[in-house]
Formats: C-alpha cells, structure tokens, sequence
C-alpha cells in the first residue's frame, strides 16, 4: 500500500507520482519483484507520520508502468 497526499488515483488513470517515504519506497519495491501492483489510497491529511484513521477507506490497486 502507498498512502497519496493530495492526490486521487482513479482506475485507468496514468500519472506521474514521487515515491520518498521509506515504508512507500518498500512497498514500490516489492510490487517491481512481484506482479508491479499496488493499492494506492489518499491520506486525510498531509503528515508524513500516518495511521489507519489517518487514510480513506477506498483505494486503487495500480499498475507499476516505469520507474525512474
């Protein structure tokens, strides 16, 4: 899972996104080792340190396209 600061994903959508977080970063690499998906969901806030009532209950699970 990757937690989005102001920003939505919705499906088929392509966009460019900065991957920083240490927990982010880890998430981003495990989907490149596996099957390059990912559940994206939009924080309530824009705090680096978050919990489960710091998130939205609905996500998108994505597609890895590239990683630069």
């Amino acid at each position: 899972m990757i937690a989005l600061k102001n920003t939505v994903l919705f499906p088929k959508l392509v966009i460019p996104l900065i991957v920083q977080r240490p927990k982010s970063v880890g998430a981003l690499d495990y989907a490149l080792t596996t099957d390059r998906l990912v559940f994206f969901v939009t924080q309530k806030n824009t705090e680096d340190n978050i919990g489960t009532q710091d998130l939205f209950q609905t996500g998108t699970i994505g597609r890895i396209i590239n990683v630069f």
